[in-house]
């Protein structure tokens, strides 16, 4: 699967607040892997390992953080899925809380 193709039509849920037609794989890198980080199921994050290298998606999520996780996800994520357990990246950069909105 290359990066060439438009963003695929199943994840049009995951970025509910873009218009898919216009995300770009490489400027919307940030928002592309941290909304399917967040709100994508176990198939969208293996399809996200596919279109972008587990060091790609490493470097993105700790040098672009975006406050869209709960406290329980960004652990997962952060530990299990992109394996940056050792790494003590600031909670407050990547938690939203009810009274926090998204940047």
């Amino acid at each position: 699967m290359g990066r060439s193709r438009k963003i695929l039509r199943h994840w049009r849920g995951i970025f509910w607040s873009a218009d898919i037609e216009k995300l770009d794989w490489e400027k919307d890198k940030a928002y592309i892997i941290h909304q399917v980080l967040m709100y994508g199921n176990l198939e969208d994050i293996k399809q996200l390992f596919q279109i972008y290298s587990p060091e790609e998606i490493q470097t993105t999520f700790r040098k672009e953080p975006l406050k869209i996780y709960t406290p329980q996800a960004f652990n997962f994520v952060k530990n299990f899925i992109v394996g940056l357990r050792k790494e003590n990246l600031p909670e407050e950069k990547y938690v939203s809380t009810i009274y926090d909105k998204p940047r």
